[in-house]
């Protein structure tokens, strides 16, 4: 069995990674390794993380991609782009049992509408032949004419959502009947996430295990508001209170590194650039590279998070404990708002007044009050909530793997 998995080219985005990692590690637990898996990872790096992370050698880069160069000379424009999708699905088609697209929200025009619309052609070209899986989407919302040419492209493929927003989209506003809801791939336990050593991670980094927050400020700061400065002032006024009322060691973790223009670095190093010499104790700047586990070890072993990151979030409600999440998008509230039924700690953060009146700070701070005096009435209800997308998620892989042996 060739399975092909796309939308895995960047593991030093955390999130995307974990979701890769937990959907091949329990695949081929599911084939008893009988399986061979290509992904689209850009780097070697990428591709170590993704073998190292699983522990598995059935991972192998896809190299079937048509030559450009070739292209260029007799198609430009628009017509290249189709042109190479054209050659690509049928190299996907010819050499691979099925084509599997892996989530979060790609499928959306939230970052390029552009995208999404060549996105969409070439998943119903390839569905057209070989079976394609879409699994742990969230999908759309699509506006114009590309609503009714989404609803089209995804009618012969098999869907798996995350959340039941996007389920309940794609079956009454789109009509697309082969859906079925589920939860983040993220949910399940890494591998070894039990075997860890996490004395040593913490110790690495000067942390107690519960005596620290955890905050993933995103590098994605246009999807929040377009004035820079006020961004990193609110993510200030939440760390000073956390630091100066609280009594909080702080970790500021990047939860994503690569591509450059949306690397949580960045807006990091801006941040301890004005705080550093003022809480050379209080505040942590978590700058190794890790692995998405080490990570995730980080974020579940404080003793809560306010995350930019959905993932980071989704990690430490993994790991039982609370996340505050600063929401730009609608999977926010479909993944943590009803799959988790946490909407009261997810503070609604893309809107530009918000940020320039400093009310994203001040929602944060209530958050962060409410979430300390409700905190173990909190824990119990994630625990059992956190139970039950773990069921969703190993119920889709046993269906996933059925629907491939039919």
């Amino acid at each position: 069995m060739k399975i092909m998995i796309s939308h895995i080219p960047n593991t030093f985005n955390y999130g995307s990674a974990m979701m890769a990692i937990n959907l091949i590690y329990y695949l081929d637990r599911k084939f008893n390794g009988d399986v061979n898996f290509y992904v689209d990872t850009r780097t070697d790096e990428d591709f170590e993380n993704l073998t190292n992370s699983t522990g598995l050698d059935n991972i192998k880069v896809n190299k079937i991609l048509p030559d450009k160069s070739k292209l260029i000379k007799a198609k430009k424009d628009v017509n290249l782009d189709l042109n190479w999708i054209g050659a690509y699905c049928d190299g996907i088609i010819n050499n691979y049992d099925c084509f599997m697209v892996l989530g979060g929200d790609d499928l959306s025009e939230y970052y390029s509408k552009e995208h999404v619309v060549y996105e969409l052609f070439k998943i119903n070209r390839i569905a057209s032949k070989i079976p394609v899986f879409l699994i742990g989407q969230t999908i759309g919302p699509f506006t114009e004419w590309r609503k009714e040419y989404a609803a089209d492209m995804l009618k012969p493929c098999h869907i798996f959502t995350r959340d039941y927003l996007t389920y309940e989209y794609l079956k009454k506003e789109l009509g697309v009947s082969n859906v079925i809801n589920s939860s983040d791939l993220a949910f399940l336990d890494l591998p070894n996430q039990n075997e860890y050593d996490i004395q040593s991670l913490l110790k690495k980094f000067n942390l107690n295990k519960g005596e620290y927050v955890t905050l993933v400020p995103s590098g994605l700061v246009k999807c929040y508001t377009n004035n820079y400065d006020n961004y990193i002032d609110n993510w200030i006024g939440i760390i000073e209170y956390l630091i100066n009322k609280k009594g909080f060691k702080v970790a500021l973790l990047p939860h994503v590194l690569r591509p450059e223009h949306s690397d949580d670095r960045v807006v990091i190093e801006y941040i301890m650039r004005r705080m550093a010499s003022k809480y050379p104790k209080e505040l942590i700047y978590i700058d190794d590279i890790l692995l998405p586990l080490e990570a995730r070890l980080l974020l579940g072993n404080g003793l809560f998070s306010i995350s930019g990151r959905m993932h980071g979030a989704v990690s430490t409600f993994q790991m039982e404990k609370p996340s505050i999440s600063l929401s730009y998008s609608v999977k926010y509230k479909g993944v943590i708002g009803q799959g988790l039924d946490c909407e009261d700690l997810i503070v609604e953060a893309s809107n530009d007044g918000k940020w320039v009146d400093g009310k994203v700070m001040t929602e944060t701070i209530n958050k962060i009050d409410y979430l300390i005096n409700n905190y173990d009435d909190i824990v119990l209800k994630i625990k059992d909530n956190v139970g039950k997308c773990k069921y969703e998620v190993i119920n889709i892989i046993d269906q996933i793997y059925k629907k491939i042996g039919e």
